[in-house]
């Protein structure tokens, strides 16, 4: 195939060089220059689009395509899942702590409801029910992103929670 590229190639370049020495200078010599350099550059390029014709079946590609489309489709799905099981196993772990923490401390936990940002996973909101001694259950609320202060009764609580999450004590609010 290279062989009859060279060949080609030469005779070409023969013949257009023996026919521009022929002709006289005048109007149709910038025609017949035209269409010899189109013949060349045809001849030059025909190797490179023989090779990609072999080679190319469309519908091999796009059945290629379609693999290529499903199988990151699926590694999409894969990864929302993934990452929806870690948000909720990190909820669900943080919630057990907070109940373990405060039970350590002499509370008793009724319920735990967490929010946690999407992309670090710290807490946003928490809202804890705790029953006391005497059998009254004070609502928590936790508001991480809120500056407001309230007067808080409970102090420990506070203690507790910025201890071990490094929520500021000022964000914690005891509601009755």
């Amino acid at each position: 195939m290279l062989n009859q590229f060279a060949s080609s190639l030469t005779a070409c370049i023969i013949v257009i060089t023996i026919i521009e020495m022929l002709l006289p200078n005048g109007k149709n010599k910038k025609y017949v220059t035209f269409v010899s350099s189109m013949l060349l550059i045809i001849i030059i390029i025909n190797p490179i689009i023989t090779l990609f014709n072999k080679n190319l079946n469309l519908d091999d590609i796009l059945k290629n395509e379609e693999k290529i489309l499903a199988t990151n489709e699926y590694a999409s799905k894969m990864e929302y899942a993934k990452e929806k099981s870690i948000k909720e196993t990190y909820q669900k772990v943080l919630k057990e702590d907070i109940i373990t923490r405060l039970e350590e401390n002499g509370y008793i936990v009724k319920n735990v409801s967490v929010v946690i940002d999407e992309d670090t996973y710290n807490p946003i909101q928490m809202e804890l029910q705790i029953e006391h001694d005497d059998g009254d259950i004070e609502k928590v609320v936790i508001d991480v992103s809120s500056n407001q202060s309230e007067n808080i009764d409970d102090l420990k609580v506070k203690e507790i929670l910025n201890n071990a999450y490094g929520i500021k004590e000022e964000n914690v609010f005891i509601g009755r």
